[in-house]
């Protein structure tokens, strides 16, 4: 073997062992507060709601993979350069094109939605909080149109057959309230000072308008999407950030859940052994 396929392959090694994965170096905020964040996630009594899109379900890739097959201007738009609530409009308009298509609609249609798939990690995390909690204490919320729930229904059972169906939180017809309204009121019936209630979500105003509303025993898991980020700080709010990056995936959510759980098997193991 030649002297530059050596010094190639010891580059490369530099390279992926420059780029590992340190779960604590993710941690945007809230490192301190992380032990709390474990004994809640391994309380049997802890309610734990998960945001769907963005969070659970990988919903801005399709999104914006049909913005790239459609639009004919050529634009690309890439999933963690996304700074904005109404990023592929503000694209469009960025080139100066007068254009009244609606770029974002596909966030609103059933077809692009049903299509979506889970990021990989949440569904591991996912997996693993039912193991910790139970079925019956995981919930879906999200603030989907009340016209894309058989949609929503089904692809939870598609990506997710061992989640309880039955906590699928969606906006009904009858409902009126917008949806950071709907979030927070959701919280507030399900949570009680005799347990923790943690909610898993993307969108900085819901998690604000929740910490202000004065819900017992509340606690937030911040996963801002793209280049956005949360401006809030709060005791009761951890802010991990994506990785892989490029992908926007979840793998620093699924770490969190995954020390949880080495965290209570470590228990369960002294106990037996007391």
């Amino acid at each position: 073997m030649t002297f530059y396929k050596f010094t190639d392959i010891f580059s490369k090694m530099e390279k992926l062992r420059n780029n590992r994965f340190v779960f604590e170096e993710n941690i945007i905020r809230g490192f301190e507060n992380l032990e709390k964040y474990y004994d809640a996630l391994i309380d049997p009594n802890t309610k734990i709601f998960w945001d769907m899109d963005l969070v659970l379900i990988d919903s801005g890739k399709t999104v914006f993979n049909e913005f790239n097959n459609k639009n004919p201007y050529k634009i690309k738009a890439n999933l963690w350069e996304s700074d904005r609530f109404d990023y592929l409009n503000y694209l469009v308009e960025k080139m100066g094109i007068k254009d009244e298509t609606d770029w974002e609609s596909d966030w609103y249609k059933n077809i692009p939605l049903y299509k979506s798939k889970a990021y990989k990690y949440s569904k591991m995390a996912l997996d693993i909080s039912l193991d910790l909690t139970g079925a019956e204490n995981n919930y879906i919320l999200t603030s989907r149109l009340p016209r894309l729930k058989r949609a929503t229904d089904l692809c939870v059972r598609r990506e997710f057959p061992e989640f309880k169906i039955d906590n699928l939180l969606i906006r009904n017809k009858s409902s009126e309230e917008k949806a950071d309204v709907y979030k927070v009121d959701c919280l507030k019936k399900k949570a009680s000072r005799d347990h923790f209630t943690i909610l898993i979500e993307d969108h900085q105003p819901y998690i604000e308008l929740a910490i202000k509303s004065n819900i017992p025993n509340f606690m937030a898991i911040g996963i801002p999407f793209g280049a956005n980020s949360f401006s809030i700080e709060d005791d009761n709010l951890m802010t991990l950030a994506r990785y892989p990056f490029c992908e926007q995936e979840t793998r620093p959510l699924y770490s969190l859940f995954l020390n949880a759980l080495k965290k209570k098997s470590k228990l369960i193991f002294y106990e037996k052994h007391l």
